[in-house]
């Protein structure tokens, strides 16, 4: 019986050492080497922004049962995505984490989530300032958003304020609703001071697939001042008309019509408010497109002739009753686009809209200014 029991103990032992070897190679299989575990957060980051992605295509598919809302994209990002941020956060050794980070919040800003864009600008200023410096300072409005790269924060609050007044202006003196390219998420603004930028621009940049971008690039702040070479109000009153609708035939006619209303409007009402520095006056308003067109006949011949077009037609069926129209036309294109494409006009479709709602003497009226020849 002894003997016996000595090799039960025997098969014991060895089933034992058995079960320690093949734990400790589950453990071995278990635990990853730094470049396996960076490599898995850098999947993870890019599984997070493919996230972003399906997420806006998903709302966007479902813009027709309403609008979007952005304040809810946030909170509909999976759990696993959202726990992204906190593994690279805790990756504090890694040489690239500041550069996760910028990925990270430029897409929570994506989704309209300012709050975390903010939280994570915060954490990189403490230990990647350059890559902060490259994210930037954001605010947020009712409907707009900004980005200020490289200036005077108090340039990011005024941006939000200006757009959101031309907004306002759109709406109060042209009766202009829709201006975001998706009705629902807020329009982006990027303003940037790089000395490297060869001259100041304020444009509409139209590459981003769902959202309606205003970029305001200078080699200096002092271009954001009162300069000769640039008017801020009304570039940005210009860049905010091009993001309303697309033309085919105005040659910039209808984006200098409406930046020129948008401009006295904003200038009227806002004044002193509307930038930190007196950058532009009436001037740059409907002053200057009414002394570009003096002495020129309404017709369809060149860019101003078009632009002297737009004033006769105010002229026949009045200021509130054109922005309407153009308020129509750009909701009626939308509806023959693909979500988030900007629908495209031409002044043979702006014709039509406004004859549908004229009386019949305007009927004749309007036909003759778009038949006129210069």
């Amino acid at each position: 019986m002894a003997v016996h029991r000595g090799l039960g103990l025997a098969a014991l032992t060895c089933i034992a050492a058995a079960v320690l070897t093949a734990g400790s190679a589950v453990c071995a299989q278990q635990e990853q080497s730094p470049s396996e575990a960076g490599g898995a957060i850098d999947r993870m980051v890019t599984s997070f922004e493919a996230a972003i992605e399906r997420l806006l295509q998903e709302a966007v598919s479902g813009h027709d049962d309403g609008l979007i809302l952005e304040k809810q994209l946030a909170s509909r990002l999976p759990a696993r995505h959202r726990r992204v941020y906190n593994l690279v956060r805790d990756a504090r050794t890694r040489q690239d984490r500041g550069a996760l980070l910028l990925r990270l919040a430029l897409g929570h800003a994506r989704l309209g989530d300012v709050s975390m864009v903010q939280a994570i600008t915060r954490m990189m200023e403490r230990a990647h300032p350059e890559e902060a410096a490259r994210l930037g300072v954001w605010v947020q409005g009712s409907h707009t958003i900004v980005r200020s790269i490289g200036a005077n924060p108090v340039y990011a609050h005024a941006a939000m304020g200006l757009v959101e007044g031309l907004r306002t202006a759109a709406a109060s003196s042209l009766g202009i609703g829709i201006v975001e390219r998706l009705e629902g998420l807020r329009m982006r603004v990027v303003l940037t001071v790089d000395p490297e930028l060869e001259r100041p621009r304020i444009w509409f940049d139209d590459s981003e697939r769902w959202h309606s971008i205003i970029r305001c690039d200078v080699p200096d702040e002092a271009f954001l001042m009162k300069h000769e070479d640039l008017s801020v109000v009304y570039g940005f009153a210009h860049a905010f008309a091009d993001a309303v609708a697309s033309w085919q035939d105005d040659e910039g006619a209808v984006s200098d019509y409406l930046a020129g209303v948008l401009t006295d409007r904003v200038v009227l009402v806002m004044r002193n408010q509307r930038w930190p520095h007196p950058a532009d006056d009436l001037a740059t308003g409907m002053r200057r497109v009414k002394a570009e067109t003096a002495g020129v006949k309404p017709g369809l011949n060149d860019r101003v002739s078009r632009l002297a077009l737009m004033l006769a037609l105010e002229d026949a069926v009045g200021r509130q009753e054109l922005g309407r129209a153009l308020d129509e036309l750009r909701r009626r294109g939308t509806e023959d686009q693909p979500p988030g494409h900007l629908p495209v006009h031409r002044f043979d479709l702006l014709r039509k809209v406004l004859r549908e709602h004229a009386a019949s003497d305007v009927v004749e009226h309007l036909d003759a200014l778009f038949k006129a020849r210069g």
